[in-house]
């Protein structure tokens, strides 16, 4: 083998000495990388672990929350309902009650009615200087009213005021002709003041002051 061969062997050998470090380092390298990456991994995978189960959590939550939210509105509604239906069924046995009964119902419904404007008068003749309102009395009811009660309301609502102030009242007062779009009741005209004593408007009336506590004797 001559000089020029041996230094081509030597650089040769050396040569593959360095590509095996080279490639002894690589691999290291790539074994490192491969770990740090297995570990980032296992580390983003624990973090995403982490972050599903707080954002399950909170899923979880809020549709807890908006259950009981929608279980409170519709308890809330329910016991709207059922009270609402209390009232609506008060008015509908006041509406049927038998003849006699109504008649005595509408005759006590003007005297109130009237009592409580003699007050009014009274109090503002003293307070103001006003005088009283002598215009007619005129009573609007429903159509069916009219048929059912006109001719009866004045006469037995005389006899319940005899000898009270308010007597003298209804010795004005007197059915109209005019009908009154109310489901029963009446509507009390003297002058240019209507009083509504309507069934719709005593419920709406008696609902606004006692509707806690019939929902209180409802649910308790």
């Amino acid at each position: 083998m001559t000089g020029l061969d041996k230094i081509k062997d030597k650089i040769i050998a050396e040569a593959q000495l360095d590509a095996a470090r080279m490639i002894e380092d690589a691999q290291k390298k790539c074994n490192e990388i491969i770990l740090r990456a297995s570990g980032d991994a296992d580390n983003i995978k624990a973090e995403l672990d982490v972050a599903a189960h707080r954002e399950a959590e909170s899923l979880i939550s809020r549709a807890k929350s908006g259950a009981a939210l929608e279980k409170r509105n519709i308890i809330a509604q329910a016991k709207s309902h059922a009270t609402d239906l209390a009232f609506e069924t008060a008015k509908k046995e006041i509406l049927s009650l038998p003849d006699e009964q109504y008649i005595e119902f509408l005759a006590k419904l003007l005297v109130s009615a009237l009592s409580s404007q003699l007050d009014i008068e009274k109090t503002n003749r003293e307070l103001y200087g006003e005088e009283s309102n002598e215009a007619p009395v005129d009573v609007l009811l429903s159509q069916e009213d009219i048929m059912r009660a006109g001719t009866k309301i004045i006469p037995a609502a005389k006899k319940m005021a005899a000898g009270k102030p308010v007597s003298h009242l209804l010795e004005r007062a007197g059915v109209s002709v005019e009908t009154a779009k109310i489901e029963g009741g009446m509507i009390i005209r003297i002058g240019d003041l209507d009083i509504n004593c309507s069934v719709e408007a005593l419920i709406e009336s008696a609902k606004e002051r006692l509707e806690g506590d019939v929902a209180r004797i409802l649910f308790g």
